[in-house]
């Protein structure tokens, strides 16, 4: 069973593998506004939605998994964000990511930073149940740090110590924004090869410290305007 944003807070689901997608609670065409970020963690029946809607108001909410029916996904509440307008400001929630034994934690890229929300009931209940760290947060008037939109993370230990993320600013990245936490200790990470113009898309863990990044960049070579930027896979050791 896989879930899928699509525009607004409307999500798809498909129990066939995706030959067949249906919209949540019987709707018919989906919503309008930028798509949410969907996330289900295996352990815990509710599905937790990132989204930024309605425009410039941020938000992370959780829907209610029904094992009897995987086309509903009742009980909506606010989890962090919206009402209060100052926990999550317009940052766009562009990714979402667990923690392998941590079913309580979840991971949010966000537009310049990434945070952790930890569910103190395990189940999502409702904002008083929700601890929220900001492992980075950066500012749009910051010059020593790059204001990236994050779309990459992982995990690469099973209980979320050390974590690489990463994402791209908008505009011309004039540096690599892929970002490293491990022991409270966070770093930039620099390129060991020339990019012109870097953009972090995905992060897979394969091992403890062994990943696969998804990078797109220009090629000065390509004078296409319709293909600026091309995406290519490396593997990380840390």
């Amino acid at each position: 069973m896989v879930y899928g944003g699509l525009s607004g807070d409307t999500v798809a689901v498909t129990v066939d593998g995706g030959a067949t997608w249906i919209m949540s609670d019987g709707a018919a065409e989906p919503a309008f506004g930028d798509a949410c970020v969907p996330y289900r963690s295996v352990a815990v029946p509710v599905l937790l939605q990132g989204c930024e809607l309605p425009l410039d108001t941020a938000w992370v909410g959780a829907r209610r998994v029904v094992e009897q029916d995987r086309f509903r996904l009742p009980d909506f509440r606010f989890l962090y964000g919206y009402p209060n307008l100052e926990e999550l400001e317009n940052r766009r929630i562009n990714a979402m990511a667990g923690v392998t034994a941590r079913p309580d934690r979840v991971l949010v890229g966000v537009e310049g930073g990434l945070l952790e929300l930890t569910t103190g009931s395990g189940n999502w209940i409702d904002r008083e149940d929700i601890t929220a760290n900001w492992i980075m947060r950066v500012e749009q008037s910051d010059s020593a740090r790059p204001y990236p939109y994050i779309r990459g993370i992982a995990a690469l230990d099973d209980e979320g110590q050390h974590l690489l993320f990463g994402g791209t600013v908008n505009g011309v990245n004039e540096s690599l924004s892929l970002f490293e936490m491990e022991d409270g200790n966070l770093v930039q990470l620099s390129a060991p090869l020339t990019l012109h113009d870097p953009r972090v898309e995905q992060i897979w863990r394969l091992e403890d410290r062994d990943v696969l990044l998804v990078i797109s960049d220009t090629d000065p070579a390509d004078m296409n305007p319709d293909r600026p930027h091309r995406a290519k896979v490396y593997r990380l050791q840390r």
